[in-house]
C-alpha cells in the first residue's frame, strides 16, 4: 500500500482548513496499511496541534479514523490517553460515535458506558438508545437490550433503523410473533432495504416456512442482484428444500460477488457434496477453515497441519498424526470411519474426540490389526505428534467418490 506523505496534507493545514484535512485523510485511509505512523506524523506537526487545539470536534474524527486503522495492541496502548484529549463532556453526539467506533472494534463495555455517558446528558437520544441495545446484544443480554431500543421507539415510532434492531433482538428472546411484526414493520418503512430483508427471511427459515423465504430472496436478489448476503441467504433456504442444483447456481453468483467469504464457498462445497461432485465439494468444504466468522473456530495447534505427504519427526521413529474430531457426535461417528484407512499409510494416529465417545473410539483397532490408534478426550493433554488434521478432511485427503467412501460394517464395537 502507498504510505501518506505528511507533505501532501501541509497545503490543507497551512490554509487552516483542518475539515479538509480530515476529509484527505478520510479518502486516503482506505489504501494507507501505516495509519498509526501517519496519525503521529500529524499530531506533532505545531501547525496541526496548534489548530485541533481550537477545533475538537474535528480532532475527535481525525482520532476515529486513526483509531479504526490500528492494531488492537496498539489500540489498548492509546485508548485511555487518547480519549481524555477528545471526550467533549457536554457533546452528547462524540459519545454515540465513540459507542459506535468500540463496538466495531469488540469493545463492548466501552461502547456501553459511552452510550450511558451519552444518555446521561441527552436522555432521549435515538441514537444512544440504539447503540446501547446493539453493544448489549453483543454481550448476549438480549432481553435488557430490548428495553432500551423500546424506549428508542417511544421517542421515533417510525425510525425504520429501531424497528429493525428491535425486531432482531426479540427474534433472539424467542419472541418469534412481535418479532416478525416489527421486521415487517421496518421493510414497510423502508421496502428496499436489504438488511431487513435478510432479517425477515433469516425468521422465515428458521420457523420452517422455507417457501416464505425463498419467496421473499428471490424478490429482493431481483432488486438487488449484487448483494451477496442475500444470494447466500437465498442458497441455504434452496438447500433446506433440498434444491442443491439451485443451491449451487445461486452460491456460484454469490461468490462471483465475494470471492473471498468462506462461509459462501463452504456452503458451496455441502450442496456439490449433496449432488455427488466430490472432487470440488471436497476442495470447497475446506474452506470453512479459512475463518471470517462466518464459520468454525480455526484451532491451533503447535504442529503443521497434515499435506498428506510422509511424517517425519527426525528422531527415527514412526511420526504420529493427531487427528482432531471438529463437529458434532453424529459428524464424528460417521467420519471415523476413515481412521482406519490411514493404517495402509503405516501411520500411528492419535484420535482426539469427544469424552463420551473415547472407549467406543478405541474399538476402531478392530478394523485393521495394523492400526496404530491412541484414543484421547478433548481438553486433555495430547500426546507429542508431529501434523495434525480435522476428521472431515480424511475424506479429501483420500479423494473419496460416491463408489469409494468406505462402506464395511460394522465398523465400531460398543461390546
Amino acid at each position: 500500500a502507498e504510505p501518506v506523505k505528511l507533505e501532501s496534507l501541509d497545503y490543507e493545514v497551512a490554509n487552516d482548513d483542518v475539515s479538509n484535512l480530515v476529509q484527505c485523510h478520510a479518502r486516503r485511509q482506505r489504501r494507507v496499511r501505516q495509519g498509526i505512523l501517519l496519525w503521529h506524523r500529524v499530531l506533532v506537526h505545531p501547525k496541526v496541534n496548534a489548530t485541533l487545539e481550537k477545533r475538537p470536534f474535528e480532532r475527535f474524527e481525525l482520532w476515529k479514523l486513526r483509531l479504526v486503522h490500528t492494531s488492537q495492541p496498539q489500540q489498548r496502548g492509546f485508548t485511555v490517553q487518547e480519549k481524555k484529549l477528545v471526550r467533549q463532556p457536554n457533546r452528547a453526539e462524540a459519545h454515540v460515535n465513540l459507542s459506535a467506533i468500540f463496538r466495531s472494534l469488540g469493545n463492548l463495555d466501552e461502547a456501553v458506558e459511552q452510550c450511558e455517558s451519552a444518555l446521561d446528558l441527552q436522555p432521549n437520544s435515538v441514537s444512544a438508545l440504539n447503540n446501547l441495545g446493539l453493544a448489549l446484544c453483543d454481550l448476549g443480554q438480549h432481553a435488557t437490550a430490548a428495553t432500551f431500543l423500546k424506549k428508542a421507539l417511544q421517542a421515533e415510532p417510525d425510525n425504520p433503523v429501531t424497528v429493525h434492531n428491535l425486531g432482531v433482538t426479540l427474534h433472539a428472546c424467542g419472541a418469534l410473533a412481535d418479532s416478525e411484526q416489527y421486521l415487517s414493520q421496518a421493510l414497510e418503512l423502508r421496502p428496499d432495504w436489504p438488511e431487513a430483508t435478510r432479517s425477515l427471511g433469516n425468521l422465515y427459515r428458521e420457523t420452517g416456512r422455507l417457501a416464505e423465504a425463498a419467496a421473499l430472496y428471490h424478490t429482493a436478489v431481483e432488486r438487488h442482484p449484487d448483494d451477496f448476503r442475500i444470494l447466500g441467504n437465498l442458497g441455504l433456504v434452496q438447500l433446506n428444500l433440498n434444491q442443491p442444483h439451485d443451491a449451487i447456481a445461486t452460491y456460484q453468483k454469490a461468490i462471483a460477488l465475494a470471492p473471498a467469504h468462506s462461509g459462501l464457498r463452504t456452503s458451496l462445497g455441502i450442496a456439490q457434496l449433496l449432488v455427488g461432485d466430490f472432487p470440488n465439494g471436497w476442495l470447497n468444504y475446506e474452506a470453512r477453515w479459512e475463518h471470517d466468522g462466518s464459520g468454525p473456530s480455526k484451532r491451533t495447534f503447535p504442529i503443521p497441519r497434515w499435506d498428506g505427504g510422509p511424517l517425519a519427526n527426525g528422531s527415527g521413529r514412526p511420526s504420529r498424526l493427531l487427528v482432531h474430531a471438529e463437529q458434532g457426535y453424529g459428524d464424528t461417528l460417521h467420519f471415523c470411519r476413515y481412521i482406519p484407512m490411514l493404517a495402509a499409510e503405516d501411520i500411528p494416529v492419535v484420535f482426539e474426540c469427544q469424552a463420551p465417545l473415547v472407549d467406543l473410539m478405541a474399538s476402531l483397532r478392530d478394523v485393521d490389526a495394523r492400526l496404530d490408534l491412541t484414543v484421547v478426550a478433548r481438553d486433555t493433554p495430547l500426546p507429542k505428534t508431529t501434523a495434525h488434521i480435522p476428521l472431515l478432511s480424511l475424506p479429501g485427503h483420500f479423494e473419496t467418490r460416491l463408489e469409494t467412501i468406505p462402506a464395511d460394517v460394522p465398523y465400531l464395537n460398543c461390546l
